[in-house]
Parts: structure tokens; C-alpha cells; sequence
């Protein structure tokens, strides 16, 4: 696992936010018989996590990334895939 990231959205991308998910999530590959580098963007959030796991991994990430994931805004359909996590993160905190 690659040290703790803390970083506020307007110095966070894409490519930052998905490795924070990677970072979060890599605790429970071994339990999935997955790991880090077979994990790809389409991977289902719900095919290594449950229901509870997901929202501990938006509650990691906002800590993380110094981002808001609300609920209330967030499309799961496209949110419940490792990329579709980190893009709906960026929609719903755009650069200032």
C-alpha cells in the first residue's frame, strides 16, 4: 500500500482520486482473491465490497482527498465501478 494521500480537490485529478480508491480498497482485495494490479477501471466496487464497504471507502476518500461525495448527488449507476467512483467524485466537486 502506497503511503496515506491528503490532498484538497483543486490539486486532485483523476488519476490521484483513482489511486486514492486503489489505496482504499486494497485492504479487502485479499479477501476477493483479486489484488491491486488486476484491479481495472470497470471493476465493480461490489464484486470487493459491500454495501457498508462502500460507504467507509467514499468516508476514506473524503478524508483523503479533501473532497464532499454526497450521497444525494452521486449517480451509483455509473459509481459502482472503481473509474465510474473517481469520475462522479470529480462531477460532483468541480475545480474551483
Amino acid at each position: 500500500m502506497k503511503g496515506l494521500k491528503t490532498m484538497n480537490m483543486n490539486d486532485c485529478g483523476y488519476a490521484d482520486l483513482y489511486e486514492i480508491i486503489l489505496d482504499v480498497i486494497e485492504p479487502k482485495l485479499s479477501q476477493t482473491g483479486l489484488d491491486r494490479n488486476t484491479i481495472k477501471p470497470d471493476t465493480g466496487l461490489m464484486d470487493i465490497l459491500d454495501s457498508f464497504g462502500i460507504l467507509e471507502t467514499i468516508i476514506e476518500i473524503e478524508e483523503r482527498a479533501g473532497v464532499s461525495a454526497d450521497l444525494a448527488q452521486m449517480d451509483f449507476a455509473t459509481a459502482m465501478t472503481v473509474s465510474g467512483l473517481a469520475k462522479e467524485i470529480i462531477r460532483i466537486n468541480p475545480r474551483e
